[in-house]
């Protein structure tokens, strides 16, 4: 843990009336250092034991390729938080080497083409500000490239490899550009008062740059003349488009981008810089295209998108834009498409050379039943091949739930949608509570991976697991969500658990809940400064939250952490998670605590 020169503090109050403990003997989880518990039921080693297997699930997100030993650069990272690291995997099974651990939360990361000496690595800080960061891999010296004031964008290297540019986002916006492995020459080359940098990307020549400018109603592109030193806008959408990771064509003479024109998803579409003409690849209507990546070589576009939920892995001749056949993947999570570099020696010198790489796509992908896991699939051979493999001893992770669907409609004739995971009726007999984890209010749908350390609830507390689809929708429906709820044979829709979105404040949260009388409890886990609980809250709370290292009037029913890099720590944060589980025993009535109608603070008609 970095020095501790500041405080970080989170406070996690109980709302618990009249619930004294029945007393045990049992051994209890310790507090940790730095950290006051007061109103939270002492958490027993044994839940401890049982739910410590469900935080050691290991992911494995692709980055990017070494350019001369195919060896996959991922970011690894398991359910416990302060545990990410970079890694290099040689090939399938290969034990991954490691480079460094971070703690910081790796972004994107990409590595030196041409030579591979060295990685450009993109963090994003506990003060919310990203930074660049140059590793250099024979040393394994991690060294800052990027303004310590600055938030800093993606950086992206030349195709010699000897320069990088990247914006920044802290107005004025900069767009920076140098080699970086002399920092000292890295220089603004250009700024602006008006709107926010981001995506900047290198020309094949490596002598214009273009990127995008960010304001409050929609985008504009713009390009930079390295040798010139002028910059002009090549296109402005209308409100409210918005522009995503353009990227130029190996001629030059266009670009690849995704363009977003409410109410149409995301499409993929090439824009023709002389022209300033489009023309959209064509994807499912309703495909939402996350990312993209080109091989030129194979002459394939590779397309991962957003499909009734769930991630679509799609390819596309690039000069016809013909769709091609694609593998059968399971539903999930894809992330992390990349191509691996032509001139890569992959697969071995008994595969043909168009098997080689060029024609092999690798990308990570999360599915109900499995972490985020690294996949290469070859074009020419149709072979889908696991590289990694983030399970845990012990755990059948096969015999995990699987969601099904759960809609209802909305006063305008809509339906809307959520995902319902059910524990095992042999195991939990009767009408089960239900923990619902709100979403992000924003309009973009996103696909469900893996839900990792919540598999704990629906295996160890038979508490049912509810994730309503993305948007506002989901917040004011959620009443005829609880209804339906209790439609279901074997839930109990008097057991609602509501989970804040994390992108909710606890004044939102709480007006979500004083609107929704069947609540029976609410948890929120923040990382913000917040207002004070009211001293008498309606239900169960449990909240994290930034406080300043002030708590609040009631401090009966609350827990301070206080120690500095707290959300990076993960003994504090798997205590966090622990607490969250003896919480969750509470609504559920487990042996150690209170019945379930006493454990209420009142009772509710039936």
């Amino acid at each position: 843990m970095r020095g501790r020169i500041a405080l970080l503090i989170r406070a996690i109050s109980l709302c618990v009336l009249f619930c004294p403990l029945m007393a045990t003997a049992e051994a209890t989880l310790p507090v940790p250092a730095g950290v006051q518990a007061a109103g939270v039921p002492p958490i027993p080693k044994s839940l401890v034991q049982r739910a410590e297997p469900y935080t050691k699930f290991r992911s494995s997100t692709l980055l990017d390729w070494h350019p001369n030993t195919s060896a996959a650069l991922i970011f690894t990272a398991t359910q416990s938080p302060g545990t990410e690291q970079l890694h290099l995997v040689a090939g399938s099974g290969a034990t991954p080497e490691l480079l460094i651990t971070q703690r910081d939360r790796v972004l994107e990361a990409t590595v030196q083409p041409l030579h591979g000496n060295h990685v450009l690595v993109r963090t994003l800080a506990n003060d919310g500000k990203s930074s660049l960061s140059l590793l250099d891999l024979p040393s394994r010296k991690l060294s800052r490239i990027s303004p310590a004031d600055e938030s800093a964008g993606t950086g992206v290297w030349n195709t010699s490899g000897e320069s990088v540019v990247f914006t920044t986002s802290t107005t004025p916006s900069k767009l920076y550009t140098g080699d970086p492995r002399l920092p000292e020459q890295m220089k603004v080359v250009t700024s602006a008062q008006i709107g926010k940098w981001r995506d900047a990307q290198f020309s094949p020549n490596g002598k214009v740059v273009v990127y995008v400018q960010e304001e409050l109603d929609a985008d504009s592109l713009w390009i930079y003349d390295t040798e010139t030193t002028k910059r002009r806008k090549i296109a402005e959408g209308a409100p409210p488009t918005r522009y995503g990771a353009p990227q130029f064509s190996s001629d030059g003479s266009g670009l690849w981008l995704t363009v977003k024109r409410m109410p149409i998803p995301r499409q993929l579409v090439y824009l023709d810089i002389a022209a300033g003409a489009e023309s959209a690849v064509p994807t499912s209507p309703s495909a939402d295209v996350v990312e993209f990546a080109i091989s030129v070589s194979a002459k394939r576009i590779a397309v991962n998108a957003t499909e009734n939920g769930s991630s679509v892995l799609r390819f596309f001749d690039l000069d016809s834009r013909k769709e091609l056949l694609r593998p059968a993947l399971l539903p999930g999570e894809i992330t992390g498409i990349r191509w691996m570099p032509m001139h890569s020696p992959a697969g071995g010198a008994n595969l043909p050379l168009k098997s080689r790489a060029g024609f092999q796509l690798g990308f990570s992908l999360a599915t109900s039943r499995a972490p985020r896991e690294l996949f290469v699939y070859d074009i020419e051979t149709t072979k889908l091949v696991r590289w990694t493999n983030g399970a845990v001893a012990g755990l059948n992770a096969f015999q995990f739930a699987e969601p099904s669907p759960l809609s209802w409609k909305l006063d305008d004739n809509r339906t809307a949608k959520a995902e319902l995971y059910l524990p095992d009726p042999a195991r939990f007999p009767g009408r089960r509570p239900v923990l619902v984890i709100l979403p992000a209010t924003s309009a973009i749908e996103s696909p469900r991976g893996f839900i990792g350390k919540y598999q704990f609830l629906l295996n160890e507390l038979g508490i049912a697991v509810c994730y309503p689809s993305a948007g506002e929708t989901a917040r004011s429906s959620m009443p005829t969500l609880i209804d339906r709820i209790g439609e279901q044979a074997m839930l109990n829709a008097d057991r609602v658990i509501l989970q804040a979105s994390p992108s909710d404040d606890l004044q939102t949260f709480m007006s979500v809940l004083q609107r929704l009388p069947r609540i029976a409890a609410g948890i929120f886990l923040g990382d913000k400064p917040s207002p004070p609980i009211p001293d008498r809250a309606p239900m169960l709370l449990f909240v994290v939250q930034e406080t300043n290292g002030r708590l609040t009037p009631d401090s009966t029913r609350q827990i301070s952490i206080g120690s500095e890099g707290a959300s990076g720590d993960p003994v504090v944060r798997n205590f966090v998670f622990y607490a969250q589980l003896r919480f969750l025993q509470m609504i559920t009535g487990e042996s150690g605590l209170l019945p379930q109608d006493e454990a209420l603070p009142y009772k509710r008609p039936l």
